[in-house]
This record gives structure tokens, C-alpha cells and sequence, in this order.
């Protein structure tokens, strides 16, 4: 019998989703076993790429409960860098506040609950598929399902922990999704609400969300037959909390624009201002998506510049990308009249990845696999569904037991048995490279070796965690001079890159080499004159000289340029204590312990400087404090 479920007229037969709850039971127990196992190498891995920038290293985050109210009205990297990076994603930052409060630096229990995300995930995306081809039998929603789920190119949302982001935001889009089909069986106060108050969850946890307003409604449109103005009627509970965000946002933010920080380092667009390049790099970037959505074998955790050049529309992948996006338009386009779910998938990937796509605005970065989360799901329901058409598989037949789901279509189950299990490897494989920082970039600088990013973060874990911590004076000094040998080939790739000359200087520091340090310093400050790293750096190769006075005048400059840098006054104040001016020793002292309470360090300090002015019970206070927060600063 030919396949019906390309045609998604409503037929008054009985609904199978109705007969078959055991199975789906069974369905949901298997979908969440085979999540939990993909990702269970995952689970006692540290923190890796934005994990420090948005936890570890956040002064707000690591304040954990009591950071909360500032992280509600900051924006999302408020607690690591001095800029408004025009970003308000707070419910994924209050989600690491408590966890920091509740279990501090355990990275695992973040991991645990990223794939506990991920498995509620999966069970959401399965009762949506279900009720929404509600006279189909569970083929559909399962192949998609699982197909989703064992995706490689999903590894980098579940294994890092940054990207919570975007598995919060797709969850309570699903979630809103399932509101929504109650919304229009019965249109009570209480689905409204829920809609609304799912999508709004959605959008407080990545932006990503907002391409939802478009989609959501189109459930409606082509599962339940509703006509153009009832369907446009039902995006009013997700409109309204679309104005609320945007409010908020506006409030938080005001006038912000974050690509104002956006280099061309970080998104290879920046580099030219020929518009035509710039179109056909990012669908030459469209091109790549779609390659690695059917052949993930090339995952990366870094694709800046120059990984992905910048071409014109005569290259064969920008040409490439505009023909299959125009053909995958057309095709949804033609279905849109007749409402075939085919015509669903290709609407929900093509609106999902419009928004990373650097086409209609241009983002932070070039390319990144966890761009394509969302649009993942629109892919493989076609990708089933066009399998299913091919092989004219019948899905309106009864299905109530694993047996008779198996012997269905055997040539459907083989192909895509095959599929799962090598997806599956591969997924399996690509987790153990997610387990730090070090074997993370290890690992991708071989894959992305023209990524001057990618060396540099290797080269800047090296020289600052690897080497560091080496007990053997001959490796560690091996390990620092690969460090500097990774910035050396990412200024080789873009020789105005700043950061790479600071932490090459930083990596001669701590081999002893203070005079080249500080010629690397000034070549990144002859780049980026404004830098606080550099000039903090600098500045501490100045201290270890005994030029306080040079040194004081740089950190000044540096606290001026970023008021919130909690290193420069903890630096500055020791500069005062050390030329005796106690009083603004204390004063910087303790203007960095109310910026960031868990720093050690600064208490520490603040504690002596009180002791040198002989006041026994400030310096008490302030050393039992440091003791708390680190016990290797107590004396033994």
C-alpha cells in the first residue's frame, strides 16, 4: 500500500495515537535509555569552551543564589566581560547560579542535568510528533524522534554545558507546541497561559526562540486544517509574550548593539565589506550545514577565521548552498496549498537556521554545529518522511507491539538501523573529545587547522593550565614552548590578533623570559591599544620590577577602561600596599571583594593590609573569609 502520510488531509477514521499507550510507553522508555546511554560518557566531564565565561569565571554566576537579581537585569556576559554584549538569555545563567550555590565548581551535575534535559527533550519531541499526526501510526514519530536524538551533530549542545541555552529554549518551544494543540481543542484560560508562559521561557533562555512565532502556529495550519486567519488568531498567546521579552530585554540592555564587539576573527564576514562575498560565504556556510546534517563526520568546536573563507558566488559550495535553499523553498512553498508535513519540515528548517545564517542578520560568529539544534529536528522529519514516501511504506496501519513495529518495512528499519548505529558511534566517539579544554583542542586543531582560534585556545590552555601544573621542569618548559608555538601559527593566520601576542607573552612570563614577555605585550598593545589583559600583564611585569609608580598609572588606566575588572584592582591595591598607602590598598581591596565575593584572594590580601594598619579584628574577619573560600591560603 502506497504512503499516505505526505498528504495530511484529516481522514474520520479511528486515531491510532489513541490505541497504542502501552507502545508508547514502551517508546518513550527506549528513546530515553538510548539518550541516557549516548550521553553517559559525558557525565563526569569538566568545564570546557563558554563553560568559563558563563559559569566558572562569571563573578555573578559564582555568587550563586544572590547573583540571581543581577543576572535578571544584566546582560548575559555581564559577569565576565565589561561590555554589554547586546545578549539577555538569563534563565540559562539563573540555572548555573543554583547549581553553584547548591553543589560550587561541580561541573558534573551540570552535565547530568544537560543529558536529563536532553531525555525530557526527546520524550516531548515524541508526544508532539504523536499528537500531531494523530492518524498515523507511531512510525513516524519514532524514526524522527530517534533519529534526532543519536544526531552527532548535537554533541556539542548536550557535552557542553554553555549550551543549555539552546536545549531550554527547544524543550519549552516543544513544550508550547503541546499547549498550543490544547490551546485550539479548547480554548481555555489556563492554554493560554501555558502557551505563553512556555514560549516566554523559551525566549528568556536563548533568542533562538523567537523563530518559534512563525513555526508554532503552522502546527495548526498543517496537522489540525485551520484556515489562514485561525491560524494567524492562535499566534496571539505566543505574540504576547514575544512583547513582554522584547521589553524586558529593551529595559536591560537599552540601546546596545553587540555586534559593536563582533571581530573579524570570530565571523569571517566582518573581514570584507563586498556584500556579494558576504552573501555567498554564508551560503556556502548554508551548504555546509546541510553536508554535515546527512555526513556528520567533520564536527569542529571552531570554524573562525580562516577556516571558512570568504568566497565568491563563482565557488561551487556558494553556489551550491543558494540552489539547494532555493529548491528546498520551492518544494515547501508547493506544499504549503496542499499542507503536506514534508512541506512542515523543510518551513521548520529553513526558518530555524535563517536566524544563524548570516544572511538575514549578521551574528557573532560564522559557523557552529549548535546553531543548527533546532533546525535538526526539521531535517530529520523529512528526511523520515521522504524515506517512508520512497520505500511506499504504509503508516496508517495498526502498529500495538515491537514485533509488528519491526517487521513493518524491513528495507525502512535496515537503512535506518544502519543509520542510528553509525550515528550512535559517532556521537559516542565525539563525547570523549568534549572531556576538557585540552583534549577538546587537541583533538579540533587538527580537524580546524586553519582556525587561528583554535590555536590559540590550545596554545592558551597550555600556557596557562597544562604547562603550570606539570611537576617535570623539562616537560613543563616543552608544554610552555608548545603553548607559544600555537600563538606563533594562529598570528600566522591573523597577524593582528591581539589576544595571541598577550598570552604568547604571558606563556615567556612563566618561563622566566620577562624582556620578551614584555615585548609581546606591547605588540598586542600596538593592535589593541585598550586591551585590560595585555595591560594588566604588562603592568605585572612592571611590579616585578619595582616600577610601582608605572605600574599604578596602567592599572588606573586599565580601571578606567573597564570598571568592573576585578584582577587590576586586587593588582592596583597590592601596588598601594607595597609603596604603603594602606588606605587605598583597602579602598581597591574591598571594591573587588563586593564585585566578586569568592575571591580569595583579594580577602586574603585585605585581611594583611588591615594588619599592617593594626586593626586585629578587620584582619581576622577578612583572613577567615579567604580560609573559607580556599583553604591552601591557611597557614599550615
Amino acid at each position: 500500500m502506497a504512503s499516505k502520510p505526505l498528504k495530511n488531509k484529516q481522514s474520520k477514521t479511528t486515531t491510532l495515537s489513541l490505541e497504542n499507550s502501552r507502545l508508547d510507553k514502551s517508546i518513550i522508555i527506549f528513546l530515553s535509555a538510548i539518550a541516557f546511554l549516548l550521553y553517559f560518557n559525558t557525565l563526569n566531564h569538566g568545564y570546557t569552551l563558554d563553560d568559563y565565561s558563563v559559569i566558572k569565571e562569571n563573578i555573578v554566576t559564582v555568587q550563586g543564589f544572590k547573583g540571581i537579581p543581577t543576572i535578571l537585569k544584566t546582560s548575559y556576559r555581564y559577569g565576565y566581560l565589561s561590555i554589554n554584549d547586546g545578549l539577555y538569555r538569563p534563565l540559562s545563567l539563573v540555572t548555573y547560579a543554583i547549581e553553584w550555590g547548591l553543589f560550587p565548581d561541580k561541573p558534573a551535575i551540570s552535565h547530568w542535568i544537560n543529558v536529563f534535559l536532553y531525555i525530557l527533550t526527546a520524550i516531548v519531541l515524541y508526544r508532539l510528533l504523536r499528537r500531531l499526526l494523530i492518524h498515523q501510526n507511531v512510525l513516524i514519530p519514532l524514526l524522527t524522534t530517534l533519529l534526532f536524538i543519536v544526531h552527532p551533530i548535537h554533541t556539542e549542545i548536550v557535552a557542553s554545558i554553555k549550551s543549555r541555552d539552546e536545549i531550554l529554549s527547544f524543550l519549552f518551544c516543544l513544550l508550547a507546541g503541546n499547549a498550543l494543540l490544547s490551546y485550539s481543542e479548547k480554548k481555555s484560560t489556563s492554554n493560554f497561559l501555558l502557551v505563553s508562559v512556555y514560549f516566554f521561557l523559551a525566549l528568556l533562555s536563548k533568542e533562538t526562540g523567537i523563530t518559534m512565532l512563525a513555526i508554532l502556529p503552522l502546527l495548526l495550519y498543517f496537522f489540525r486544517n485551520t484556515t489562514v486567519k485561525q491560524t494567524a488568531i492562535s499566534a496571539i498567546p505566543l505574540a504576547v509574550p514575544v512583547v513582554l521579552y522584547f521589553f524586558i530585554r529593551s529595559a536591560v540592555l537599552g540601546s546596545a548593539k553587540g555586534l559593536e564587539s563582533v571581530s573579524y576573527i570570530d565571523n569571517s564576514l566582518f573581514a570584507t565589506k563586498d556584500t556579494i562575498v558576504q552573501l555567498a560565504t554564508a551560503f556556502s556556510v548554508l551548504y555546509e550545514y546541510i553536508q554535515l546534517l546527512f555526513v556528520p563526520t567533520h564536527l569542529v568546536c571552531d570554524r573562525s577565521f580562516n577556516e571558512i573563507p570568504n568566497v565568491p558566488f563563482s565557488n561551487i559550495r556558494a553556489i551550491a548552498g543558494l540552489v539547494i535553499h532555493l529548491a528546498l523553498a520551492a518544494i515547501a512553498f508547493v506544499g504549503l496549498k496542499k499542507r503536506t508535513p514534508l512541506s512542515f519540515a523543510i518551513l521548520f528548517y529553513l526558518t530555524s537556521i535563517a536566524l544563524f545564517s548570516n544572511i538575514v542578520v549578521k551574528i557573532g560568529s560564522i559557523m557552529a554545529e549548535r546553531f543548527v539544534y533546532f533546525a535538526s529536528f526539521g531535517f530529520c522529519l523529512a528526511v523520515v518522511l521522504l524515506l517512508i514516501q520512497l520505500l511506499k511504506v504504509d503508516t496508517t496501519t495498526k502498529i500495538d507491539s515491537p514485533k509488528k513495529l519491526l517487521a513493518v518495512n524491513k528495507p525502512l528499519i535496515g537503512l535506518l538501523g544502519l543509520v542510528f548505529f553509525l550515528f550512535s558511534f559517532k556521537t559516542i566517539d565525539r563525547n570523549s573529545v568534549w572531556k576538557s579544554n585540552f583534549t577538546l583542542y587537541s583533538n579540533d586543531v587538527n580537524l580546524s587547522p586553519n582556525s587561528c582560534r583554535i590555536h590559540y585556545y590550545l596554545g592558551r590552555e597550555l600556557i596557562k593550565e597544562i604547562a603550570p601544573n606539570e611537576k617535570d621542569p623539562r616537560k613543563q618548559k616543552d608544554f610552555f614552548m608548545w603553548g607559544i608555538k600555537e600563538m606563533e601559527k594562529s598570528i600566522a593566520i591573523a597577524p593582528r590578533y591581539a589576544d595571541a601576542y598577550s598570552q604568547m607573552g604571558l606563556g615567556y612570563k612563566r618561563m622566566g623570559n620577562s624582556e620578551k614577555a614584555i615585548e609581546c605585550y606591547k605588540k598586542g598593545l600596538e593592535i589593541q591599544p585598550n586591551d585590560p589583559i595585555t595591560l594588566n600583564n604588562l603592568a605585572a611585569e612592571y611590579f616585578s620590577k619595582g616600577m610601582y609608580k608605572e605600574c599604578i598609572e596602567i592599572f588606573e588606566r586599565i580601571l578606567v577602561i573597564d570598571p568592573r575588572y576585578v584582577d587590576a584592582m586586587v593588582n592596583l591595591a597590592s601596588c598601594y600596599g607595597t609603596v604603603q598607602n594602606f588606605d587605598k590598598a583597602i579602598y581597591w581591596f574591598e571594591r573587588a571583594v563586593q564585585l566578586s565575593p569568592t575571591n580569595a584572594r583579594a580577602f586574603y590580601f585585605l585581611g594583611m593590609t588591615y594588619g599592617y594598619k593594626g586593626n586585629k579584628v578587620k584582619e581576622t574577619e577578612n583572613l577567615q573569609k579567604a580560609y573559607q573560600l580556599d583553604a591552601s591560603l591557611k597557614p599550615k
